[in-house]
């Protein structure tokens, strides 16, 4: 949702999102990346439009739980620029494959 809404939606060309699912260990791995206008971009025009997005604290705590609340790396956010110019976003999900419900 946030590489669309607030990655490739403002861009003035074409947007590209990527998704890309592995499995390393007791784990599975998504991978979204977008070719946005970066996370810096984004957040100006969240500050004009007075919205606060929660999503990311919403899948942190998610995740979280999912994990048993141990400290993991269940959420890595890259910006990715091109000689020093935002040029989209990599956002990488770990989730666990043996949760016990």
């Amino acid at each position: 949702e946030n590489a669309i809404l607030h990655g490739v939606v403002p861009k003035q060309d074409d947007g590209i999102i990527s998704i890309l699912f592995e499995i390393e260990k007791d784990q599975l791995i998504c991978t979204i990346k977008d070719n946005g206008v970066g996370r810096k971009a984004a957040s100006e025009v969240t500050e004009v439009s007075g919205k606060k997005s929660v999503s990311i604290e919403l899948t942190l705590e998610r995740l979280r739980i999912l994990n048993g609340n141990r400290p993991e790396n269940d959420l890595e956010i890259i910006d990715l620029e091109d000689q020093g110019k935002a040029c989209g976003t990599s956002v990488k999900v770990r989730v666990p494959l043996n949760t016990r419900w």
